[in-house]
C-alpha cells in the first residue's frame, strides 16, 4: 500500500468550501485466490473530520463514524487508486495537519 505521505493542507479556500480533496492518495494492489474477496477497513483519528468520502473501490463509501469497512468482491488481481474527500467540521482552521486516516486490508 502506498499512502499519501504529504500532510493535507487546509487552506482558507478549503475551510470556506468545507472539504479537502486528495485524489489518488492511496494506491495498492491485491493478489488473492480467495473466493470471498477481501475487506478494506478505514479508521479516522483527530477532531477535524465530519465525514469521509472514499472512491476507487467497487462503490463509493461515505462514513462519519471513526471506522468503516468495505467488502471488495473476489478477483485474482485488483489494483486500486483511492480518492478522498474529507469534509471538515465547522470551526476548522487553515493549516497543515497529519494524515487523518488509517487503512488496512484483510481476507474476508
Amino acid at each position: 500500500m502506498s499512502p499519501h505521505l504529504n500532510r493535507p493542507l487546509r487552506t482558507e479556500a478549503d475551510v470556506a468550501r468545507g472539504y479537502v480533496e486528495s485524489p489518488a492518495a492511496t494506491r495498492f494492489a491485491v493478489n488473492t485466490n480467495s473466493a470471498d474477496g477481501y475487506v478494506v477497513a478505514f479508521r479516522t483519528f483527530g477532531d477535524l473530520i465530519q465525514n469521509v468520502v472514499v472512491t476507487g473501490l467497487n462503490a463509493p463509501l461515505v462514513f462519519a463514524d471513526a471506522a468503516s469497512e468495505r467488502v471488495v468482491p473476489a478477483a485474482r488481481t485488483t489494483a486500486h487508486r483511492l480518492n478522498y474527500r474529507f469534509e471538515l467540521l465547522p470551526g476548522t482552521q487553515p493549516g497543515s495537519y497529519p494524515w487523518p486516516l488509517e487503512i488496512s486490508l484483510r481476507a474476508f
